[in-house]
């Protein structure tokens, strides 16, 4: 079964994927952890070509071979949003770190959801409302 997974990794996006989620990695601004400002890109149908955005704040990632998968959550319209994508999916677009976390010394952010005045204290506001183009 190691072999299985290792193999799916390899595979997925030439391994761009897989440097997001390493452990232990020789370079910290490459990978993704809890705190982190993320964008991810999604399709909206295997079909179509037509893409949806979502920015948030990276409550934590749940490392597990191909099953890895990570939680965002942004207020949109005074409403807190929680999504978990999960990392090697195809239909993942992309997945980009707008700006690294700091001021967080937890592996999971889950104490954000009764604490919303400490979930945004990053510049890059302006980021957040990106438009479906």
């Amino acid at each position: 079964l190691d072999q299985v997974q290792r193999e799916a990794i390899r595979r997925s996006h030439n391994g761009t994927r897989a440097r997001l989620f390493l452990r232990r990695p020789m370079d910290r601004t490459r990978t993704m952890q809890a705190g982190d400002v993320v964008m991810v890109e999604t399709l909206n149908s295997k079909t179509s070509n037509t893409s949806t955005k979502f920015i948030g704040l990276c409550l934590g990632v749940f490392r597990r071979g191909v099953d890895t998968s990570f939680t965002l959550r942004n207020i949109v319209m005074k409403l807190g949003v929680e999504i978990n994508f999960k990392g090697y999916s195809p239909m993942i677009k992309d997945i980009k770190i707008l700006e690294k976390g700091s001021g967080y010394n937890r592996a999971k952010l889950f104490y954000i959801r009764k604490q919303p005045e400490k979930a945004f204290m990053f510049n890059n506001r302006k980021e957040m409302r990106v438009s479906n183009k």
